[in-house]
């Protein structure tokens, strides 16, 4: 998936977590499985695919192919021109017959297929292993991120530069969806083996991450996504990095409507101190819409 053209990118936290990233000049990069979505694609990700199960979905395809109404297509290969061949031939008399014949022959390419998934989920796992995260919203003004991100417009929201040059280099915007990602599935492995799509490769991966559900798609989410240093596999507990950014690449803070007046008064005075370019807003409650204005804040 290709990048978006964005300048900058909004976090939104809590104070504490506001403060921490101010204090230090860091944010912080996380691994998938730190984020507490039941959906979201990990490391520990299993597949509910065995060699089984795929043989049952390239039976019941290959006796549509023999018995079907239509003319198996996709001739070119290997295993659809068997098929087409003894349709023509009447090779079977009915399905029962063709079963026992199909179980040895498809049972092999299964077992093969299988062994091969096996070997693209051990890429997902040192992939998925050494992946990190920094999550974005694009604009300031997203009440659902103030709600769910910024403890119910308490928290604060950060603005960075982002882009080529910038600690922030690449962000990419997430896609809202109906169904769930996988890392792959019985019937992508069905149209491989039956050629109708080539093998799932390892440049596929980041794209997964870039999915979410249809019910947060008033986020509108930006992510940033790099790999972290090769890790050992006794060492992949440990789950973030933290990075530096350069301090002029903060281009804004914005109060939330509810934060507290000391925890602005504390923010402020780390901001002026550390972040001279950067600019602080004050968010208010928009007369008449559900929506939100700000104003420029001065500290007292």
């Amino acid at each position: 998936m290709s990048s978006d053209l964005v300048s900058s990118l909004v976090k939104f936290c809590t104070i504490d977590s506001g403060i921490k990233i101010l204090s230090s000049q860091a944010l912080r990069w996380s691994a998938p499985h730190l984020f507490g979505d039941p959906f979201e694609l990990h490391y520990q990700t299993t597949l509910d695919l065995t060699s089984e199960s795929l043989l049952d979905v390239l039976l019941r395809e290959a006796l549509i192919m023999l018995f079907g109404p239509d003319v198996p297509s996709g001739r070119h290969n290997r295993l659809v021109n068997i098929m087409a061949r003894w349709r023509e031939q009447e090779r079977f008399c009915d399905e029962q017959e063709a079963d026992t014949v199909l179980r040895e022959l498809l049972g092999q390419i299964a077992e093969i297929q299988a062994h091969q998934v096996d070997e693209y989920m051990l890429e997902w796992q040192r992939f998925a292993r050494n992946i990190r995260i920094a999550c974005f919203a694009e604009k300031p003004n997203n009440v659902a991120c103030w709600q769910r991100f910024a403890s119910n417009h308490r928290g604060v929201a950060l603005r960075f530069n982002c882009g080529d040059d910038t600690a922030l280099p690449k962000p990419q915007r997430v896609t809202y969806h109906q169904h769930a990602p996988l890392i792959t599935h019985q019937r992508e492995q069905l149209e491989v083996i039956y050629g109708r799509r080539g093998a799932p490769t390892s440049a596929e991966f980041p794209e997964k991450l870039l999915l979410k559900g249809r019910q947060d798609h008033l986020e509108q989410e930006w992510r940033c996504i790099d790999r972290t240093t090769e890790l050992e596999d006794e060492d992949h507990e440990q789950c973030y990095d933290t990075r530096k950014f350069p301090a002029h690449e903060l281009r804004a803070v914005y109060f939330g409507v509810f934060t507290a007046e000391r925890d602005k008064q504390h923010i402020g005075k780390l901001v002026r101190a550390n972040y001279p370019t950067a600019k602080i807003y004050q968010a208010m409650a928009a007369a008449g819409r559900y929506e939100l204005d700000f104003v420029s804040w001065s500290q007292r």
